[in-house]
Parts: C-alpha cells; structure tokens; sequence
C-alpha cells in the first residue's frame, strides 16, 4: 500500500501545529510498513528528500510570486502539486 499526504505545512516549515501533526501521521505509517509520501509547500526547499523515517517528502513552490489574491495563489500552486504528485504515480 502507498499513501500520500497533502500538506501546505511540514517540517521545518512550521506555522501552527499542522506540520507536527503531519509528521507524526507519516511516522506512523511508515511504522506500519505503508510507503509514504508527503507533497508540501515550502518557499524555497524544492525536489525530493528522504528523512531518517522513511517519509518520502516532495516539495513544491509556488513558481508565481506575485499573486491578485489568494485565490490565484491556490491556483498557480496547485498545478506544481499535481506535477509532483504525477512523479511519484
């Protein structure tokens, strides 16, 4: 089984306890012999990296800096997720 989690927040980039609670969920499954994945944000740590706990981590930037609104920063940000979760399927 393979799982993937999305997360706009995972260590070490921190902004509430979101990405706590995201790591802890990937230790987890990992620990119960699920392969994970976790595709999250991060200004400027982009590509794969492995953890010591055997999380598989992808991260993605958004590739527009200068956004209207929010709306448009989902967007944009969205399309970079995809691109990534496609490399791993």
């Amino acid at each position: 089984m393979q799982v993937i989690v999305f997360s706009w927040e995972f260590p070490p980039r921190i902004v509430g306890q979101l990405a706590n609670y995201v790591k802890k969920l990937a230790v987890q499954l990992v620990k119960n012999n699920i392969k994970t994945y976790v595709v999250t944000y991060h200004d400027y740590l982009t590509g794969q990296q492995s953890e010591p706990e055997g999380i598989k981590i992808y991260r993605v930037t958004n590739p527009v800096h200068t956004h209207i609104g929010v709306l448009t920063w989902v967007l944009t940000l969205n399309q970079e997720v995809e691109r990534a979760t496609a490399d791993i399927y």
